[in-house]
């Protein structure tokens, strides 16, 4: 099996991360530090490391509704977001665009307004000790339907003097179509952020959405065309959780190397594919 660990020279890379939740960036051991905050049971190394092991996406929503439950005060949010960056910088990451799961501190009528001063410390305690500049973006929740994202929505709108740029959806694409926020969008872009949806982790909802794709963006399996076909180059392939919850990223590393080996001329590459909670790419 090749080595998993990138090497010197990628980690030696400037970079952008456009696709991080902070909830996600929890690593066991800062989970453990948070039980043992908050006087938790199982506070213990290995009972942490055991909730990032799961075997397909429903596991996945539970494990990380299961870590934004330890994540209850300012203080909290301070300490993640700090950790955040500081593995960005050790990444050699430069901007993140970070989103956050408003929607889920919402639904549990948390006081947002005081966990989101928790972030801002984080972040500019992160951006003066490791030069990193962060951006958030609001998400709401799929399955809990369009009045509570619009109320995600309206606090994104409320907040962009902060650092918040974006509003997005995400969750069980199965009970909430993206259809159905057609009027949630419409706002959010008239109130001027910027807009993105987490998508195709539903395989039933897959084939309707190809529908509505000009053709101008392809989909294939077929590398060598793929790459002859066009400058963006977009990886969305199977990140399965391997048995210590880390992310198997053998297809993705594939990818990028069949990529690298078959162009000829400058290119851009995308990695879409979905990472699991607290993996260590």
């Amino acid at each position: 099996m090749p080595s998993l660990t990138p090497s010197a020279f990628l980690r030696s890379l400037p970079k952008a991360e456009l696709h991080l939740h902070l909830e996600g960036s929890v690593e066991p051991t800062t989970l453990l530090e948070l039980r043992q905050r908050h006087g938790m049971t199982d506070a213990n190394l290995a009972s942490c490391e055991a909730l990032y092991q799961y075997r397909n996406f429903t596991g996945f929503l539970m494990a990380f509704k299961a870590v934004t439950e330890h994540l209850r005060t300012s203080e909290d949010y301070e300490l993640t977001t700090y950790r955040m960056m500081e593995r960005l910088h050790a990444e050699n990451v430069l901007h993140a665009e970070v989103f956050v799961s408003v929607g889920i501190y919402l639904w549990r009528s948390q006081d947002f307004a005081a966990l989101f001063e928790g972030m801002e410390r984080g972040r500019e305690r992160g951006t003066r000790d490791f030069g990193i500049s962060v951006l958030w973006i609001f998400d709401a929740v799929r399955q809990f339907g369009t009045e509570p994202a619009q109320k995600v929505a309206e606090v994104a709108a409320r907040y962009q003097h902060r650092n918040v740029i974006g509003f997005g959806i995400g969750g069980d694409e199965k009970q909430g179509p993206p259809e159905l926020f057609r009027d949630v969008y419409t706002y959010a872009a008239r109130e001027g952020l910027r807009l993105t949806a987490h998508a195709g982790e539903s395989l039933e909802r897959i084939g309707a959405r190809l529908e509505r794709i000009p053709m101008w963006l392809e989909f294939t399996t077929d590398v060598e065309r793929a790459v002859a076909h066009g400058t963006l180059q977009f990886i969305a392939v199977g990140t399965p959780p391997s048995e210590d919850g880390s992310a198997d990223l053998r297809y993705v590393l594939a990818a990028a190397r069949n990529i690298g080996r078959l162009m000829t001329d400058h290119k851009v590459v995308v990695d879409k594919s979905t990472v699991p909670v607290g993996s260590r790419p």
